[in-house]
């Protein structure tokens, strides 16, 4: 009788092969996480630094200080005429901002980008003294270190 020696592959190369798959498919993985949750990071991280403009502007508004909300605009009133334009149009959204007890932040987005210049809407929840919510959205800008808020809309 003949010895006939049937060929195979060594185990070793076949657990070598899975090890490579998963340790890509891990690395991959790892990578697609990495892109969708770094950038919401940092929205959110922005989001959190806008919030203090929002609530002075949110403090103002709730104890009638038009002066104080329009100080806290954006570049269109910066001159006196504006100014005064700001003054004329935010007692119309007043009763919106009467017994806000909070606003928390919900989400933040980049709404436009132009250049150097990024203009961001901060949204986010408004909870009332008499156990209400409703929500709030803002646009954003930074001009010279300080967030500008441009425009708002209480919903």
């Amino acid at each position: 009788m003949e010895n006939q020696s049937v060929a195979t592959k060594p185990v070793k190369s076949k657990k070598k092969k899975i090890l490579i798959v998963v340790s890509a498919t891990v690395i991959l993985l790892l990578a697609v996480v990495a892109v969708l949750v770094i950038p919401s990071a940092s929205l959110w991280n922005t989001g959190k630094q806008i919030e203090p403009t929002v609530k002075q502007f949110v403090n103002f508004m709730a104890n009638n200080d038009l002066d104080g909300a329009c100080g806290l605009m954006g570049e269109g009133v910066s001159n006196q005429v504006n100014f005064q334009r700001c003054k004329t149009a935010l007692p119309g959204l007043q009763d919106s901002f009467v017994g806000i007890k909070d606003v928390q932040l919900t989400g933040v987005r980049v709404e436009k980008k132009t250049g150097e210049v990024t203009m961001y809407t901060y949204g986010g929840k408004v909870l009332y003294t008499d156990g209400r919510f409703g929500f709030i959205n803002f646009t954003v800008i930074k001009m010279s270190d300080e967030w500008r808020i441009k425009t708002v809309e209480v919903i």
